[in-house]
């Protein structure tokens, strides 16, 4: 739906809920992802037709989000840098300057792991993996030269941002979701809703509450071979972002290759299969599940004992033969 269209979320059969309650569920395509949203409201504080009305806007910014960064929509503000802005900075509005300016910010916080830049390495890689080939020394090297944040010019007082080379690209995609559950829920804020689990393409979530008479609401982290579950959390007033490669890689030589590209090598991540961040936001744990990812366990516990706010789930590559290990950080119990 673009930006124009009102979403129309449906509404499903809502599942067992305490008496006294009752449960909305709406699903909406955006951003290449199925969103899907879980409201819990109580009778006699907002009506059915109240929750659907809240439900609709939360859609609707998450589409209006989608028109502004996307960089496959000609015209939106992501697009017109990346087609004009290596000849001068180009104008955008103060949520996009917001972005790319925190953006920036997780660059530096999650030591380069997690750049906004990277466009040119996952085309690249994109390209391989159609092709079943690596790149040459060549074409990496060409888009490494123009990958980077402190590639970026950004003039805060004139709300514009350039680029200081000519083939660079800004990709919103490795925060996109994040940002979009957070859209959303501000949006069901401003409509009085309190309780509600939101579903970005199961890989950014964020709960608002709890539902009723239980401490949060549980996620899981599914075993990377199997149906299983590997480890779960209960989530209150948090964020969740996922990271992982299994289902999303290619094999050259035996060796498998993943689409997560550490921005300063070029290189698809290697060592972990799965990283899992709980934090205050999603565009932040979205950013950060970049970062465990990259840098691995270790980074992640350093990263953590700074951060108490912020948990996390990473598990490595396990050795031949051996099961994933997940290792647990900042958790408690």
């Amino acid at each position: 739906a673009s930006a124009e269209e009102k979403p129309s979320p449906k509404l499903h059969a809502p599942e067992r809920v305490p008496e006294g309650y009752f449960q909305v569920v709406v699903s909406h395509n955006a951003m290449y992802a199925d969103f899907e949203f879980t409201i819990i409201a109580k009778e006699g504080s907002m009506t059915q037709g109240a929750v659907m009305a809240a439900a609709q806007e939360a859609l609707a910014a998450i589409d209006r989000l989608e028109s502004r960064i996307s960089t496959w929509r000609p015209g939106s503000h992501a697009s017109r840098i990346n087609y004009e802005g290596a000849k001068k900075p180009v104008g955008v509005s103060m949520d996009i300057l917001g972005l790319v300016e925190s953006s920036i910010a997780y660059t530096k916080d999650t030591d380069g792991a997690f750049d906004i830049t990277v466009g040119p390495l996952v085309e690249l890689w994109r390209t391989c993996k159609k092709e079943t080939r690596l790149p040459t020394d060549t074409e990496l090297s060409a888009a490494r030269s123009v990958v980077g944040s402190d590639k970026l010019t950004v003039l805060h007082d004139d709300h514009s941002v350039g680029f200081s080379k000519e083939g660079m690209r800004l990709d919103f995609g490795g925060i996109a979701k994040g940002l979009a559950v957070d859209e959303a829920a501000s949006a069901l804020r401003n409509y009085g809703v309190t309780c509600a689990l939101l579903d970005g393409g199961s890989s950014s979530l964020l709960a608002m509450g709890a539902p009723p008479g239980k401490p949060g609401w549980i996620v899981q982290l599914q075993h990377p071979y199997n149906e299983s579950t590997l480890e779960e959390a209960s989530i209150k007033d948090e964020a969740v972002s996922t990271s992982g490669y299994l289902h999303d890689h290619f094999e050259v030589d035996g060796k498998k290759y993943g689409h997560i590209i550490d921005p300063r090598t070029g290189m698809p991540t290697q060592g972990v299969i799965y990283a899992m961040v709980i934090g205050p936001s999603g565009t932040l744990t979205e950013a950060l599940s970049k970062g465990f990812f990259i840098n691995g366990a270790d980074w992640a516990k350093r990263y953590c004992e700074k951060h108490p706010k912020v948990r996390g789930i990473v598990v490595p590559e396990p050795a031949e033969g051996k099961g994933p290990a997940p290792v647990r950080i900042n958790f408690t119990n």
